[in-house]
């Protein structure tokens, strides 16, 4: 019959747990030990390599095995702490019901404990109050600045700010102490009304009577409010304020700051002047002259400063790929176009890095089609950096007569230096760049 693996042993009870390299977990298993020593009168022993345990029965099952096991004790694990209750739940239903969910439950007490949601501004007859959380706070400090509304108008218009510091879940105990009092409430966040959604339910069974009118991202009459599509701006939460405000508070000076942001978002949305500048390649760059193509031809772009040949008029070159995908795309289109013969423009960087693939597929697929491969040595799209690697031109040209090209031509400012170089490949020519 098996036996129970986890046993008691001599091991460091204190050694484990200082182990523990999360110094809050680590705290809490101290905190944890000193409780069930206290409530046990058992000192704490090591079961197996990773269960603190406290005293010890007997239990034999009905098959006839049995053996000696803990009476209580916990596991400080990576993700949770567990805690082991030997004579199961059954019994303790009420204390159980006390915690609510769990989990949740343990979030939101952290919150309250920690002090993570926090009142910045209070009035002494608050009857406005703001809830907001994260970049949307800042917007709303700012909207406040812009609308003129300072320390003493805040305590006038009865104004009370809840910094949320854990949006989700909501802690409800702080969030009803902010909402006494008020008369109304504006959650201001950004994208989907996570606060908004679970303020409206945790006051939902406030009295009539004393529960505030909530409002986000529509007002009480469904029209949009703050918004929950595109960037929340200091404007538009400036704009949100004052709607809200000017239910109950008439202030020249906020309606002159409403007018100023006005006129401002109107003249920053006047059509401007603006001269254009088409990008081109850099003057001395071979590509001036490498990507043009002869009257009735067309090339394909591809990855490279060699793309902005797609948007020139002068040198008809059409779609692109992905970095390695040069021509490849050429090779479903080629059975179904008229066209006989394309070029497709390569940097040797992208060569390197994945393009000989392409011309490996082009050649293995027959297609008529011309790379016009740049060797310059250098990464040049990218700030001119070297190519990953060791790569040649006499390397280059050999690889590509090894996977098959049938036309090889070199051009080079000085095709005499290389001219030697290649006599024994067939179907090679060497030419001057001019």
């Amino acid at each position: 019959m098996a036996e129970n693996k986890t046993v008691a042993n001599d091991g460091d009870v204190e050694a484990f747990i200082e182990s523990i390299e999360d110094e809050t977990r680590r705290n809490d298993a101290h905190s944890i030990m000193k409780m069930m020593e206290e409530i046990t009168g058992e000192s704490p022993t090591m079961w197996g390599t990773s269960i603190v345990g406290f005293g010890s029965y007997h239990y034999v099952y009905a098959s006839g095995r049995k053996g000696d096991f803990m009476m209580t004790g916990f596991s400080p694990r990576k993700r949770n702490t567990s805690i082991y209750v030997m004579p199961g739940f059954s019994e303790y239903g009420d204390l159980l019901s006390k915690l609510g969910k769990h989990k949740l439950g343990a979030a939101r007490a952290f919150a309250r404990a920690n002090g993570l949601d926090r009142v910045v501004m209070d009035s002494p007859k608050a009857r406005f109050g703001i809830i907001t959380t994260g970049k949307a706070y800042l917007d709303v400090l700012q909207a406040l600045e812009d609308l003129g509304i300072d320390a003493a108008m805040s305590a006038e218009i009865g104004l009370r700010i809840l910094k949320v510091g854990m949006s989700w879940p909501l802690e409800p105990a702080t969030a009803h102490d902010f909402a006494k009092g008020l008369e109304d409430i504006l959650v201001v966040e950004e994208k989907r009304p996570i606060l908004e959604d679970q303020l409206t339910s945790q006051l939902y069974n406030n009295p009539v009577a004393s529960r505030p009118r909530v409002v986000g991202e529509f007002d009480e009459q469904g029209q949009d409010l703050v918004p929950s599509r595109g960037e929340l701006t200091p404007a538009l939460v400036a704009r949100a304020i004052a709607r809200r405000v000017a239910r109950f508070h008439d202030s020249e000076v906020m309606q002159a700051r409403l007018d100023f942001l006005d006129a401002k978002e109107r003249s920053l949305a006047r059509p401007r002047s603006v001269a254009e500048r088409t990008p081109h390649f850099c003057s001395g760059c071979p590509h001036n002259s490498s990507t043009r193509v002869p009257e009735g031809s067309h090339a394909l772009g591809g990855i490279g400063c060699h793309y902005m040949a797609t948007w020139m008029p002068d040198r008809p070159t059409r779609t692109y790929t992905q970095m390695g995908g040069e021509g490849a795309a050429w090779i479903g289109q080629a059975p179904f176009s008229h066209t006989p013969h394309v070029f497709q423009n390569l940097g040797d960087g992208t060569y390197f890095h994945s393009g000989s693939l392409a011309i490996r597929a082009a050649v293995a697929a027959g297609l008529n089609i011309t790379y016009k491969i740049l060797f310059n040595e250098a990464v040049a799209m990218t700030g001119g950096q070297p190519i990953d690697g060791e790569l040649s031109m006499g390397k280059l040209v050999r690889q590509l007569a090894a996977e098959g090209v049938g036309r090889i031509a070199l051009v080079s400012d000085d095709p005499e230096a290389w001219r030697v170089r290649f006599e024994d490949l067939p179907g090679h020519s060497i030419h001057h760049r001019d």
